[in-house]
């Protein structure tokens, strides 16, 4: 009869540690914080998400270009808070190679090719050298990708082999160039590098 009792007993606590263990996992005021991975449904207009598992999360203001289908690092507080750090790595820099217009070319030797990429913060990078196989190009230099292309004109300074030049990026998505100082010539080079504005 004790033996009996005893097992029972043993079955019982073991069922109540169990059920403490489940309810620990699942109750963050248990838990305390934790973060995991999740992939995002919807965006809400409030600096907020929903994700695939039906959970609103906040956002931090640097997770920019929010999208159906990221992957995303979320974490919640002891209190049950949600709190959502951005986007994962696609597993590439972003850079985006840019096309040449008329008169101009965008690799040489050991030249680093133009590219663009959009950063988080929503401000549109550049790098790499841009050359003239022309001394008289057309007006368009460059033409960038669907994503980087502004609502308005921004204007860009930047340096040269012949001096200083003037960038403006259209609406358009087209980059054209104007000298400011020098004489352009066949094979002259315009930098990219250091030169950004914000969408």
């Amino acid at each position: 009869m004790r033996a009996a009792a005893a097992a029972i007993a043993a079955e019982l606590a073991a069922a109540v540690h169990d059920q403490a263990v489940h309810a620990g996992r699942s109750t963050p005021e248990v838990r305390g914080a934790d973060w995991r991975l999740a992939t995002v449904q919807t965006v809400g207009t409030d600096g907020t998400i929903t994700t695939t598992d039906g959970i609103p999360v906040r956002r931090l203001d640097s997770y920019m270009d929010v999208k159906a289908g990221d992957q995303v690092v979320v974490t919640v507080s002891g209190s049950g808070g949600w709190l959502c750090w951005g986007r994962l790595s696609a597993g590439t820099d972003g850079w985006v190679p840019l096309t040449a217009g008329t008169g101009w070319t965008t690799s040489v030797g050991s030249d680093v090719p133009p590219g663009a990429r959009r950063r988080p913060d929503g401000a549109v990078q550049f790098r790499g050298l841009l050359r003239m196989t022309t001394a008289t190009p057309a007006a368009t230099a460059l033409t960038l990708p669907a994503g980087m292309i502004p609502t308005t004109p921004r204007n860009l300074l930047t340096v040269t082999s012949y001096g200083i030049a003037y960038l403006q990026v259209l609406a358009s998505g087209a980059i054209n160039h104007t000298a400011r100082s020098g004489s352009p010539a066949t094979n002259a080079w315009v930098s990219l590098d250091n030169l950004e504005f914000t969408l």
